[in-house]
């Protein structure tokens, strides 16, 4: 090729490996994991999201993110090094009685054992008093690893792997089914940094990376003690159950935080490179030699040891990747890879010789030349692929450009193409796979005040989107469950918790204050205070409770319009987008037809040309309180087809389009409008369903269904001038 091709890949990855900032689904998924495991376990559990999911922050073509790792504690249990002495003082998570343990060095560096020392008792607010194990009569005893695997977990390292499966309703691809894998890694949690690497917080570093702040903060985060033995030592069946891991998850992910972005990009190549290349790790032998986790310790030494001007952005990333591979290939052939964080700890002292100097000879090999093929060949042909949908389009487009030896015309068109074409769909795809993923909790699993705090307080880092919209799920779902039932204790504690923790997002202050007061007016009206629901269960009968329901409809209503708004600020320019539908909706409920049908119209006007529309509302219980009795009765029937033809339960979505062109078109019949305006309505809707039957799928039927039932009832009211 004439161009310089390790320039022009370069460029490639500099520029299509964005900053992510926006909602990611692997945010999400991390999340849902989260909650799951919480569910999954009769003890309470301590969750936090590790791995590449938390690491990294660019936002490739091809995703960085493999399976979601999640790390756990239990809260009655902690770690301390050994002669130190116990805390007196725990953070909040902490139970109130806690079984201490004492890490104990082992002949590895880095690997330890458990030893039974202390237990520590609250005597007031996150205050606890040691007594030793002893004082009970109790012999100390090494711990084994524990909880014990499941029927359907399989070991994965420290962590058990668990497969799991989402279908995300996109409007424009149908179902897409996503399975994920979740590795859970259960730690024994220890608060303080561990003596095994004192020398790391002040050894000399001459190019002020890490700084010290974050330094301050890696050691604040202390380890965590994880179930794994030493390679030597699995052999042993007692040192293979009893035998720990010391864990550095949380400093990384602070690390890999602070590193710029052309760091992440090299790390991102590096990962891609050394998983793919069936000469490196693909193979049986290799695979034992290399994991992510060498390539990790080869990055953290390099941002270390390198000054910045090594990093530069306008520096040839290519290169860097093969200096480092070079440096790899290096330790593999004196089997030497030294920990980042134990200064003693050899991560290659395990290591069969003879797949070592092969895989070192294949990583010493690499040049610039043949490195920059590889990732035209393998990563950024993927990538031409993955902007068409794997059409044989995408198949014309590479063999052109390489045909016209124009690798920099092919990068830019890539960039190009992903920006004008591929990020809104992308952009759509993951606000609809979290919307969908929200409200298959909210249905799915019982709303409680402490599942609600921690959505609430997990979604607050995530995206400010997510967090108006499970508010006004949330809403609609107390207002389901009093209008079936009554409003308990507990669902009560949904709503204040909900006051409570809303106040910090800015947008919604003024929704959340009318409806923190009306919701005291409210209570106060039925003679009951707030603090008598507090630490109870029996239902709470008010006189009017579909006062309240009401009040949460309008609410959900007021919120949901305000995220509309606010999508709309954000992607108006990509998107064909309305902002009234759930205005629309609400009147249309009420029986307000004229105001319905004042929003509606434009909004059909708005919709009914375009080909890139914003998501819809999902046909679950919560959202069919709004919705009138055909909408509720073509659901059922959908549903019932769908569980006899032994289908999982999954909510439905109805398009902006549909929904806008049903609340007109009923609307107009409601008022007797003129059977020549009913017969444009018609045109809309038969252009909406020759645009349905274009993609037909299991997620189209229902709009199908609704748009046949308008279809009818239109040219009825046009044959007989009446509904």
């Amino acid at each position: 090729m004439a161009d310089d091709i390790s320039a022009v890949v370069s460029q490639f990855f500099l520029k299509t490996c964005r900053r992510r900032d926006r909602v990611n689904r692997q945010e999400i998924s991390a999340l849902m994991a989260k909650i799951d495991l919480q569910l999954d376990y009769e003890f309470p559990v301590i969750p936090v999201t590790t791995g590449s999911a938390a690491e990294l922050y660019i936002d490739p073509i091809l995703p960085c993110v493999g399976d979601n790792d999640i790390m756990f504690h239990m809260s009655n249990v902690l770690a301390i090094p050994e002669g130190y002495s116990p805390p007196v003082q725990l953070p909040a998570e902490f139970d109130s009685s806690v079984a201490v343990y004492e890490i104990i060095d082992s002949e590895f560096p880095g690997f330890v054992y458990l030893l039974t020392t202390y237990l520590l008792t609250e005597v007031t607010n996150s205050l606890y008093h040691a007594i030793p194990y002893y004082f009970f009569d109790c012999k100390r005893e090494y711990i084994s690893h524990w909880p014990t695997l499941g029927d359907s977990e399989q070991a994965h390292g420290p962590a058990v792997a668990r497969e799991r499966k989402w279908y995300a309703t996109y409007l424009h691809q149908g179902e897409v089914k996503q399975n994920f894998s979740v590795d859970r890694v259960f730690c024994c949690r220890c608060l303080l940094w561990p003596p095994q690497a004192a020398d790391w917080p002040t050894r000399q570093r001459n190019y002020d990376w890490p700084d010290s702040a974050t330094v301050d903060r890696v050691v604040s985060n202390g380890c965590d003690v994880v179930r794994i033995a030493h390679p030597l030592c699995r052999h042993d069946e007692w040192m293979a159950d009893s035998q720990w891991r010391l864990s550095f998850s949380r400093a990384e992910v602070v690390l890999l935080n602070s590193w710029k972005r052309v760091q992440q990009i090299v790390y991102h190549m590096l990962r891609v490179f050394l998983k793919s290349e069936p000469g490196i790790e693909n193979n049986d032998c290799a695979a034992k030699t290399l994991s992510n986790y060498h390539i990790k310790t080869l990055m953290l030494w390099a941002c270390e040891l390198k000054p910045r001007s090594w990093w530069s952005d306008d520096f040839n990333v290519v290169e860097i990747c093969v200096k480092l591979l070079h440096v790899l290939g290096v330790w593999l052939r004196d089997a030497r890879c030294k920990h980042y964080f134990i200064s003693n700890c050899n991560l290659l002292d395990h290591t069969d010789g003879c797949s070592a100097l092969r895989t070192a000879s294949r990583l010493e090999s690499v040049t610039k030349k043949s490195l920059s093929k590889w990732f035209v060949d393998n990563y950024i042909y993927k990538c031409v692929r993955r902007c068409f949908d794997d059409t044989p389009v995408c198949d014309r487009v590479f063999e052109f450009f390489i045909a016209e030896e124009s690798l920099q015309g092919m990068v830019s068109f890539v960039d190009s193409h992903r920006g004008e074409a591929v990020l809104p769909y992308e952009i759509s795809h993951e606000f609809s796979s979290a919307h969908f993923r929200l409200l298959c909790v909210v249905t799915q699993y019982s709303l409680t005040r402490k599942s609600c705090s921690y959505l609430m307080s997990e979604l607050a880092k995530i995206d400010c989107h997510l967090s108006i919209y499970f508010i006004a799920v949330a809403f609609l779902h107390v207002a389901y469950e009093t209008s079936r039932d009554s409003l308990t204790d507990e669902l009560l504690g949904v709503l204040l918790t909900i006051c409570r923790l809303s106040t910090q997002i800015p947008m919604i202050q003024n929704a959340q204050k009318r409806f923190y007061e009306s919701l005291r007016l409210h209570i106060t009206k039925c003679d009951r205070r707030c603090g008598a629901y507090e630490g109870h269960t029996r239902p709470v009968n008010p006189r009017h409770p579909s006062e309240l329901v009401e009040l949460l409809q309008q609410s959900a209503v007021e919120h949901l319009t305000i995220l509309c708004q606010i999508e709309a600020r954000d992607f108006r320019d990509k998107f064909a987008m309305v902002t009234t539908e759930y205005e629309a909706l609400y009147a249309y409920k009420r029986g307000d037809y004229q105001r319905c049908l004042r929003l509606s119209k434009p909004n059909v006007r708005t919709l009914v040309k375009e080909v890139l529309v914003w998501q819809g509302v999902y046909a679950v219980r919560e959202f069919i309180q709004l919705l009138d009795d055909d909408i509720a009765s073509l659901t059922g029937l959908v549903t019932i087809v769908n569980d006899l033809d032994g289908r999982d339960y999954l909510p439905y979505p109805i398009s902006q389009r549909t929904l806008s062109l049903y609340l007109m078109t009923r609307c107009q019949i409601k008022l007797h409008h003129s059977v020549t305006s009913l017969a444009k309505t018609l045109g809309y809707i038969r252009d909406g369903l020759r645009e349905n039957r274009r993609s037909p799928n299991r997620w189209t039927v229902l709009n199908e269904l609704l748009l046949k039932l308008l279809e009818r009832k239109t040219e009825k009211y046009i044959k007989n001038g009446r509904p």
